[in-house]
């Protein structure tokens, strides 16, 4: 990270002190007044019950950091500035706010400049998934031809590191692992396998066109493809996302925070197919992301992905991994030597391990699929099916955004630890408690590879 990075985080820090009654204070801009403002009481709105082409569906996680709060609020507030795409979608949004600040939990339809509240709540828990369901049942009554689900706050993939079940020291509550919808007042977020369950219960045979996450590290293969039977189009990040609350030393440093409108625009010209929206939104969270990121010269990586294609991609990957697993045990020290090779050469991505397991980026715990498949197939081990996997994987990929030092990144990230003889007892852990039960590891046999890597 380099200086001007340190600076753009203490100032996210520094300049989320606002003004607690005013508008404007001397080093943020205060967006809750702002949001406050737009507030309307009204009965339902004819546009309610009209059928749109799309319905946005937002549900807020921003009981975080100040600072996290302060720049998704700035977001959201420039959502509604641009409002319901001229009329041709509803906008249901959740907002849930830091405990510390006893802000109720807000639902609000959205037109352009007026959010017209259809709920407050006493501060809820957007881990509780009750509280998921209650949003969707809510959420899902508004007529449209196609759907988008937007979460905003913390994720982490398919497990974390604070609250309920979390890594911490190594402790590991076995199928507990949480992924999103982080709620820090509750010390709690979702799992997949709760995410999951709500989204059978809610949806059916049923299908959400776009899942777009405003979260770090959710574009794992491994929590894409627990997601895929609920949604058709994947919009998330395999590193870090950033926000910032921009204030008055935000602005004299030129650093600009903010919602970049894309997916609003697309939706509004009524040349709004499913793949077409869900580029629009891969592009809106691009420039939101790299605005802040290229100045702070920051690697930034995300990536939209159809989520059927990628499905098929990993079913042609288990007769890999399964002689992989074969010849594990059978010639280990070449394969071995093989493996680790290939892993040495992939991208790395994640660190939420660094400074307790992890001491440099080669020891980050996720690696690039498509990466490693081409290194495999590179060295001699089945170089037409892995081909013909990063090929199909190439095909499930339709917008990507590398950072520098990943340039050749397929952008599908999966686990896996670096040999090291802190690690290897976390992984048992983990692959006892959690992943070997995720759909990639029951699909490709992926756990029995790192078993046999590991010497488990």
């Amino acid at each position: 990270m380099g200086k001007f990075a340190l600076v753009i985080i203490l100032l996210t820090a520094f300049c989320s002190f606002a003004a607690a009654d005013n508008e404007k204070g001397l080093f943020s801009t205060n967006y809750f007044k702002k949001i406050q403002k737009m507030e309307k009481s009204s009965q339902a709105l004819s546009d309610e019950s009209q059928t749109k082409d799309w319905s946005i569906m937002i549900y807020g996680c921003l009981d975080a950091e100040e600072g996290i709060e302060s720049g998704f609020l700035k977001e959201f507030y420039q959502i509604a500035g641009f409002g319901n795409a001229q009329g041709k979608a509803h906008i249901a949004a959740q907002l849930d706010f830091r405990t510390a600040s006893k802000r109720e939990t807000s639902r609000y339809y959205l037109k352009k400049d007026e959010l017209h509240v259809r709920g407050k709540f006493a501060n809820v828990n957007t881990g509780n998934p009750e509280t998921l369901s209650s949003f969707l049942a809510w959420a899902m009554q508004y007529p449209a031809n196609h759907r988008m689900l937007f979460i905003l706050g913390h994720g982490t993939g398919w497990m974390s590191l604070v609250g309920p079940g979390s890594i911490t020291a190594g402790n590991i509550v076995p199928g507990q692992q949480k992924s999103f919808g982080y709620d820090h007042g509750s010390e709690d977020c979702l799992t997949l396998t709760e995410a999951g369950a709500i989204f059978e219960q809610v949806l059916g045979s049923k299908k959400i066109d776009i899942l777009a996450f405003r979260s770090c590290l959710m574009n794992q293969v491994e929590t894409a493809l627990q997601l895929e039977p609920f949604f058709n189009y994947f919009v998330a990040s395999q590193s870090s996302q950033v926000t910032i609350n921009e204030g008055f030393l935000t602005t004299i440093l030129g650093v600009e925070g903010g919602f970049e409108t894309d997916i609003l625009q697309c939706i509004a010209s009524g040349d709004a197919s499913p793949v077409k929206t869900a580029r629009a939104m891969y592009t809106s969270l691009l420039k939101t992301n790299t605005k802040i990121t290229d100045l702070a010269k920051m690697d930034f990586e995300i990536a939209c992905l159809d989520l059927p294609k990628l499905k098929q991609a990993v079913s042609m990957i288990k007769p890999v991994f399964a002689q992989l697993s074969t010849d594990l045990k059978t010639k280990p020290e070449t394969t071995k030597e093989l493996l680790a090779s290939a892993r040495k050469d992939t991208p790395k991505f994640g660190g939420m391990f660094e400074g307790m397991y992890t001491t440099k980026p080669d020891d980050y715990e996720y690696i690039d699929l498509g990466v490693l498949l081409a290194g495999l197939g590179a060295k001699g081990f089945m170089p037409e099916e892995t081909a013909a996997c990063c090929a199909a994987i190439e095909e499930a990929v339709i917008a990507k955004r590398n950072g520098s030092d990943r340039a050749g990144s397929f952008a599908t990230a999966i686990f896996m630890f670096p040999t090291h003889e802190k690690l290897t007892p976390l992984y048992q852990k983990l692959i006892e408690g959690f992943y070997a039960k995720l759909d990639f590891c029951t699909q490709t046999s992926w756990d029995e590879v790192l078993h046999a890597y590991y010497g488990l």
